[in-house]
């Protein structure tokens, strides 16, 4: 902040001169085509100037508000933190315990949301933990049960684009046997979903816990991701063969090749950029492309 008050008392002078050379040019008896270029250029310099000195001195008037770490305010929090740390440490070890009669598990998804607020009035009090770079977005914030629950389809907005009669069944199921987040993350991946395999990465990790079976997923899931591009690069390549063949065979015409090649091209192309992590609806694409060719060869 010193430095901050050092260039704004420096710069103090630079702008009033300016700002005097300015009013030269307009007192002068005739101003030439050069000399008005001037007075605009030197008025539009300590305008800038000025705008920037003003931002300087609000941020140093803010920054002297500030409470400092001897001042009442920290103290406060600092009480306040030894007072609820053993509480909070009980709390959550009560709700460790599991209930015994439980049928629709709605104590369990009531103790899991008291647990999590529980935590984040810890991390709110605890100085050494980094607050979020942004808020999470609504959706993000009801996705994130949906993407835990393998058979639910999540798309990019993290909304589900699982039907609705069929949603409500799934998630029923998914409160009263509810998938821990290993199990998850490793159907998704079977399901070549790895979009959503990613996201319960960054949602565990965010979260600060941990996965039951241990072991580095990130790099389970960076290896995944290079198998799977290899093996669409591999089908990429046998569709175009067989659509090659087809048309030599007399199989399919001009037109039916140029809407296969068209879907070729658009995935190759996302698969160029590597802007696939949801590999079912390429391959579904060209799983189609396959069974097309069959059906004609046939």
């Amino acid at each position: 902040m010193q430095s901050v008050c050092l260039v704004e008392f420096s710069t103090g002078w630079p702008v009033k001169f300016v700002d005097c050379g300015a009013e030269l040019y307009v007192n002068g008896v005739e101003l030439g085509v050069q000399e008005a270029r001037n007075t605009h250029a030197l008025s539009q310099i300590a305008g800038r100037v000025g705008e920037a000195l003003q931002l300087a001195r609000r941020w140093v008037a803010l920054e002297e508000q500030r409470p400092r770490k001897s001042s009442v305010l920290n103290q406060l929090i600092d009480d306040l933190r030894s007072k609820t740390a053993p509480l909070i440490g009980a709390s959550l070890d009560s709700l460790a315990v599991q209930a015994t009669e439980d049928s629709f598990a709605l104590v369990a998804a009531a103790g899991q949301q008291v647990v999590r607020a529980l935590k984040s009035f810890k991390e709110l009090l605890d100085a050494e933990v980094a607050l979020p770079n942004e808020e999470p977005t609504p959706s993000r914030v009801l996705g994130q049960v949906l993407v835990m629950t393998p058979q639910v389809d999540v798309d990019d907005e993290w909304s589900p684009s699982t039907a609705l009669d069929q949603l409500e069944e799934v998630l029923s199921k998914a409160i009263a046997e509810p998938v821990d987040p290993d199990t998850a993350f490793h159907s998704r991946v079977a399901m070549n979903d790895l979009l959503s395999a990613q996201r319960i990465l960054d949602i565990i990790e965010e979260s600060g816990e941990t996965f039951a079976g241990g072991g580095d997923l990130r790099q389970v899931l960076n290896d995944e991701i290079r198998v799977h591009r290899e093996q669409l690069q591999r089908n990429l390549e046998s569709a175009r063969e067989q659509i090659d063949t087809g048309l030599a065979l007399g199989l399919i015409s001009e037109a039916d090749r140029a809407v296969h090649e068209g879907a070729i091209v658009e995935v190759q192309a996302r698969l160029d950029v590597d802007a696939i992590r949801d590999f079912r609806p390429v391959f579904g694409r060209l799983d189609a492309i396959f069974g097309d060719m069959r059906t004609r060869a046939c």
